[in-house]
């Protein structure tokens, strides 16, 4: 073992630790778009096996599971959007005022 201090020139960082893998990137554009729904192809069974629990344990961990479904059919993946973006909801315990107004 060799230790080595106060070096002229510091070796480069690998990439990001959990960076984020191509499949999933392409789901959050995905998302961001209007799309409804999409196909993401593989040549080996065992890779899009590998990607789709990718892509599951990504919509299981940010609660995606009302936004959109996935499944697997042979070597590919289909995503569907299953809530549309856009409107968003108000903050609970607010209500409207409209109309309601006392004069």
């Amino acid at each position: 073992m060799k230790i080595t201090y106060d070096l002229e020139v510091l070796p480069p960082r690998k990439g990001p630790a959990g960076g984020r893998s191509e499949e999933t990137l392409a789901l959050v554009a995905f998302l961001a778009g209007k799309q409804k729904n999409m196909k993401i192809d593989y040549d080996d069974p065992r890779e899009c096996k590998r990607k789709y629990d990718t892509l599951r344990n990504y919509r299981r961990v940010n609660k995606l599971q009302e936004v959109f479904d996935l499944y697997k059919v042979d070597s590919s993946i289909v995503i569907i959007r299953t809530k549309k973006p856009g409107k968003k909801k108000a903050a609970p315990g607010v209500t409207s005022t409209e109309g309601s107004r006392a004069e």
